[in-house]
């Protein structure tokens, strides 16, 4: 507070201090603080302070002084030196703010014989500060007024004669006095006393500490006086993110506690609290609904406002409106809220506000207001805008047009998407749908089949309309408007031309190997040629090929397209009328194919896979073979190719010319009577396969050659040649060790006499187990290298497996009877007893080579127990549980007979 923290320091130049005394008077009191609100915002809030504290203004006095406002000071006996300034100060000092200090000096001589001149006594007021902490004044460069005062005051008039020296000074700052001597001056042992009386200025200042939930530090404010003698003093705060005492600024965010403390000159303290919100209030427009329309203009908007923590501000609750012509679009600045229409409600937690609109004029006008209020805390709430429309005049038939029609709610003014039953009407203003009937209406003096609206706009079905009609529309009925004005009559008007051309675009022929004719018609005269644009499959601009349209027939043109590329091409057309309605049609193609790609494949007998490369010579081991010929290449030439079909032509098989069928024919046969038993039979599974079916070939080679021809007689430039051998089947080849092999047959051998199946193999002997055999155990070897087998085993069969010891690691060649259609003879089947068996892995499709999977024990053969296969190379025996392979044998212990079925 003022009266403990600032001091006023004075200087008196007449003698050399030695002593000062400073005396001063207590001042108890109480004071008490308050604030404003109990809530603000943060940040951006303010808050009021008011300090009441009486005591609080007085000027400074000198306990042992007179009177209220005088201190005595005593200079002690010394010689002070011309111009020497000595400072003198009080205990406290008032802060001084524009000001005036009356200041008179008044000195007694200790000793009569030494006088003092007054006359020659300047007094003067030093600027500066008082430190605290070292009990020193610090000075400042005063201002050019004050400094001009002081001269004023060194004129020898300005002395009393009674010693007196009085004088005034305006005083921004605070400061000390000073006395100054323009001569020395003796002053005796006992000093000479004088006494300074002043008084406070009109406004001083008073300090109160703010503190917060997020700064309980804080800082101290300062509150200033509201004017002489008042003992009220005032001062404000601000909330912030972050303290800053230099702007009254303290740290607060929602939920925080602000705290205001005063301390009065007696120690007494006094606090006031603020809560932190940051709720805005709550504002509800209530009437009338936004869209509302009426005819009458002084009408009530009514909301409601709430705010259940800092409550609102009653005052602060504020209509704002604005007004626009709706015929013009220009404001209405006459549309008011009448000042003294306002009225305010409470409610549970705030209130429910009316006001009327003033000056609305006649015609259409459209309004829009909103609500803002404040609560206690400052924070502001603005409602919705909402607009009304005040509607003094009836609606007027605007405009008509074609083809415009309502799609799930929305207006569809697109031309080219129009609908030749629908004719559009606008009004000036929206219509009452309700009130609409089809009878309110004629089209060239015919009541539409119905009627519906949205807006301002009326849509009327009629009979199907020509793509460039412009029916007369006309009202005859009652048309309300929303706010209740009806038209019972109004102009005709002829509707304009919304829907575009009807285009229709034609290619012949749609699939050419060069060349092909665009035609384009439309159903009206357009505003210039149809424009045309062609891409390719890719998706890139082909036009370049694009002749000059021209106009063949009324409303009818023509152009002819040029390409050496192969593709599927888009046509895009579109026109203009002559209300510019544009109209486009997008979904017509055509091809254009002027090459046959080489086939995809060829298939074979004996080839697993599809063969690519048509130049080469391939082997098959039947007599019977069926080839297919495989052209699908022909339907991927491009992106979109929509025609796959080929012919073969030109098929040779060897000296064989062999008739192929053409388009959708069916099957044909090509032979050569009793002279040859050769017969091809050739269909066409599909459109781009060939099937060719050759019986009775003689052991040999041929070479097969053909072309081809697709739907635009595209053909390869060169025919497509492969050789083809027909040869034996290969021998079944059986893999064999050094020592002991237990191997099998698949099928049986073409000749089954030993000597035939081992041949010159030089495998010494032959063993296996037939437990339908006297002894069961049949044998053969050779009595010498190169000799042939003798034994109990004469021939060798597919039903059982053998036991072969072998010298070398060759193979073993044995020629197969592999099974066939149209046979007379059954499928192989095996005899199995109960006990140990030697069992074969047979082979009914005929295609397996030695080791291959055949299938599992338990799947291959029912009732087995165990079952072991043979290791050569360590010479001993493993249960076997996986898979059985061609060409092995294995022992197999069985606990019944049964048949074995491959």
């Amino acid at each position: 507070m003022k009266s403990k923290a600032r001091f006023l320091p004075f200087v008196l130049t007449l003698a050399l201090l030695t002593s000062l005394f400073v005396l001063s008077q207590a001042t108890a009191a109480t004071g008490s603080v308050a604030l404003d609100k109990n809530h603000i915002k943060a940040p951006d809030g303010m808050v009021g302070i008011t300090v009441s504290d009486p005591a609080a203004n007085v000027g400074i006095v000198n306990e042992e002084s007179a009177g209220a406002g005088m201190v005595s000071f005593v200079i002690p006996g010394r010689t002070i030196a011309g111009n020497e300034a000595v400072r003198f100060r009080t205990a406290r000092s008032p802060i001084l703010s524009s000001s005036a200090y009356d200041l008179t000096m008044e000195g007694e001589m200790g000793d009569s014989n030494i006088g003092v001149d007054y006359r020659d006594v300047v007094l003067s007021l030093v600027y500066g500060r008082y430190e605290t902490s070292t009990g020193e004044f610090m000075d400042m460069t005063p201002p050019d007024e004050v400094t001009a005062a002081w001269e004023a005051l060194t004129a020898p008039s300005t002395v009393g004669g009674d010693g007196r020296h009085p004088f005034s000074l305006e005083n921004p700052q605070g400061g000390a006095f000073i006395l100054r001597s323009a001569n020395d001056v003796d002053v005796p042992t006992g000093g000479i006393m004088f006494t300074a009386t002043y008084k406070a200025p009109d406004a001083q200042m008073e300090t109160v500490r703010i503190t917060s939930t997020q700064d309980p530090a804080g800082f101290d404010i300062s509150v200033m006086e509201t004017g002489a003698d008042t003992g009220v003093f005032t001062g404000s705060f601000t909330t912030a993110d972050a303290s800053d005492p230099a702007t009254n600024s303290i740290a607060a965010i929602a939920g925080s506690l602000i705290t205001v403390t005063y301390e009065d000159a007696g120690g007494d303290e006094s606090r006031d609290r603020v809560a932190v919100e940051n709720t805005a209030p709550g504002v509800t427009l209530i009437a009338p609904d936004d869209g509302y329309a009426t005819q009458i203009r002084g009408v009530r908007l009514s909301a409601e406002v709430t705010d259940t923590e800092a409550g609102v501000v009653e005052g602060s609750i504020t209509f704002h409106v604005s007004g626009m012509d709706v015929g013009t679009g220009a404001p209405e600045p006459d549309v008011t809220i009448s000042p003294e229409s306002q009225t305010n409600v409470a409610i549970s937690g705030g209130f429910r506000s009316e006001a009327q609109l003033h000056g609305v004029p006649s015609g259409v006008t459209e309004v829009t207001w909103h609500v803002t209020v404040e609560d206690g805390a400052g924070n502001m709430a603005m409602s919705d805008m909402s607009k009304i429309r005040i509607d003094t005049q009836a609606p007027m038939l605007d405009s008509a047009i074609t083809g415009q029609h309502l799609s799930d709610g929305d207006i569809v003014t697109d031309a080219s998407d129009a609908d030749p039953t629908s004719v559009r009407v606008d009004f000036d203003e929206d219509v009452d749908g309700d009130s609409l009937q089809a009878t309110d209406f004629r089209v060239n003096d015919i009541v539409p089949a119905d009627v519906s609206s949205s807006g301002s706009s009326v849509f009327l079905t009629v009979a199907a309309m020509a793509s460039d009609a412009t029916p007369t529309v006309k009202v005859v009925g009652a048309v309300a408007d929303i706010a209740g004005n009806v038209t019972t009559g109004t102009p005709a008007v002829t509707a304009a031309d919304g829907i575009a051309p009807n285009l229709t675009v034609e290619v012949d022929p749609g699939y050419a190997k060069s060349e092909v004719e665009i035609r384009v018609r439309s159903d009206e005269s357009l505003l210039t040629l149809p424009s045309i644009s062609i891409s390719d499959s890719d998706g890139n601009d082909a036009t370049g090929g694009l002749s000059r349209l021209t106009l063949i027939a009324p409303d009818h043109y023509m152009a002819t397209y040029k390409s050496s590329d192969a593709s599927r091409f888009e046509v895009m057309v579109s026109g203009k009328d002559t209300r510019d309605n544009e109209a486009s049609v997008g979904d017509v193609a055509f091809e254009i194919d002027n090459a046959l790609p080489m086939p995809t494949s060829i298939t074979l007998p004996g080839h697993a896979d599809p063969i690519t490369d048509l130049s080469g010579s391939y082997g098959i081991t039947t007599s019977n073979p069926f080839i297919t010929i495989e052209w699908d290449s022909e339907a991927s030439e491009y992106e979109g190719d929509s025609h796959g079909a080929v012919d073969v032509t030109g098929l040779m098989f060897g000296d064989f010319e062999v008739n192929t069928p053409m388009g959708d024919e069916g099957g044909v046969r090509s032979d050569w009577g009793d002279d040859s038993p050769v017969v091809f039979n050739v269909t066409k599974p599909s459109a781009n396969r060939l099937l060719i079916s050759a019986r009775s070939l003689a052991i040999g080679k041929y070479t097969m050659t053909f072309n081809g021809s697709d739907e635009l007689g595209n053909a390869l430039g060169d025919a497509i040649s492969i050789d083809i051998e027909v040869k034996e089947p290969d021998p079944f080849s059986i893999t064999l060790t050094p020592g002991w092999n237990l191997v099998s047959l698949p099928a049986e051998p073409q000749m089954s006499g030993i000597n035939d199946v081992m041949g010159d193999h030089a495998a010494s002997i032959v063993l296996t187990y037939d437990p339908t055999q006297p002894g069961a155990w049949l044998s053969a070897s050779r009595p010498g290298a190169g000799e042939p087998f003798a034994g109990s085993l004469e021939s060798i069969n597919a039903r059982t497996a053998y036991w072969i010891f072998t010298d070398s690691f060759d193979s073993l060649s044995v020629p197969v009877t592999r099974p066939t259609g149209g046979g007379v003879t059954l499928l192989p089947t095996v005899n199995l007893v109960a006990g140990w068996n030697l069992l074969p892995v047979l082979d009914v499709s005929g295609g397996a080579a030695f080791g291959d999977d055949a299938s599992s024990v338990g799947n291959y053969v029912s009732n087995v127990v165990r079952t072991y296969a043979y290791n050569a190379s360590s010479d001993t025996f493993t249960q076997h549980t996986g898979m059985l392979q061609v060409g092995h044998g294995y022992w197999a212990y069985l606990s019944s007979a049964t048949v074995l079925v491959p």
